[in-house]
C-alpha cells in the first residue's frame, strides 16, 4: 500500500486568467500532467476578482464550493442561486453560468470531473477535535483543508489549502474545517488513478 501524500499550499499550480479577472491554482489531474481537452478529473482553487461568466466546459460535471471570505452569486442557465460559504454546489459544465460578487473578491474549490469516466462527491466536514479518515476502495479519496490547522498521525502537519492525498487510514487532529472529497471511476476499469503513485 502506498503512504499517504501531503501537497502543500505553495507547490499548486498558479495560472492567471487570460482576461485578469482572477487567479485558478490546479491542485492535482488525473492523468497526470492532462490539460483541459483530456483530464479525467481536475481540482483546482480559484481566485475569483471580479463578476464575469464561467468558461464552457463540454461533458464535464462541477461541483464548487466557495471559501470565503463572502457568497458568490451565481445564474445557472438565467436561475439565480446563492452559493453559500462551504456548501458544496453542483452544475455542468453545460451551463450557461455567470458569476457575481456579494461582499467583494471570493477564493472557491472547484472539482471536476469528465461525465462517463467518474464522478464526484465533495463533503465538507467542521472537525473541533479529530476524525478517522479512509480511502475508499476503487477511488481517489482527496482532502483539502479550508480553514484551521491540523496534525496527521505520523507529526505532519497540515495548514490552510494543503492537500492529503489519502492511500491508507489516517486520523487528523485539530480544529478547522476540510473537504473530503471522493472520486469514483466510471465504469469500475478505469480505475487506475493517482493514488496508486508512489509518494
Amino acid at each position: 500500500m502506498f503512504a499517504n501524500h501531503i501537497q502543500r499550499d505553495a507547490a499548486h499550480t498558479a495560472m492567471p486568467w487570460a482576461n485578469g479577472g482572477g487567479v485558478t491554482y490546479e491542485v492535482a489531474a488525473f492523468p497526470v500532467g492532462a490539460d483541459l481537452a483530456s483530464f479525467y478529473w481536475r481540482i483546482s482553487m480559484a481566485e475569483v476578482r471580479e463578476p464575469g461568466a464561467f468558461s464552457a466546459f463540454t461533458g464535464i460535471d462541477r461541483v464548487l464550493t466557495v471559501l470565503g471570505p463572502g457568497d458568490l452569486l451565481l445564474f445557472v442557465n438565467g436561475v439565480e442561486t446563492r452559493s453559500r460559504k462551504h456548501v458544496p454546489f453542483a452544475f455542468s459544465g453545460d451551463d450557461d453560468v455567470r458569476a457575481e460578487l456579494v461582499d467583494g473578491p471570493i477564493t472557491d474549490l472547484n472539482v471536476m470531473t469528465r461525465r462517463g469516466q467518474c464522478r464526484a462527491e465533495v463533503h465538507v466536514l467542521t472537525i473541533s477535535e479529530s476524525v478517522d479518515l479512509e480511502p475508499i476502495v476503487a477511488s481517489d479519496t482527496i482532502i483539502v483543508v479550508l480553514s484551521g490547522e491540523f496534525t496527521v498521525v505520523d507529526g505532519a502537519h497540515l495548514n490552510e489549502r494543503d492537500v492529503l492525498f489519502l492511500n491508507q487510514a489516517a486520523s487528523v487532529t485539530g480544529s478547522g474545517v476540510i473537504a473530503h472529497i471522493i472520486i469514483t471511476a466510471t465504469p469500475p476499469s478505469t480505475a487506475n488513478s493517482l493514488s496508486s503513485r508512489d509518494a
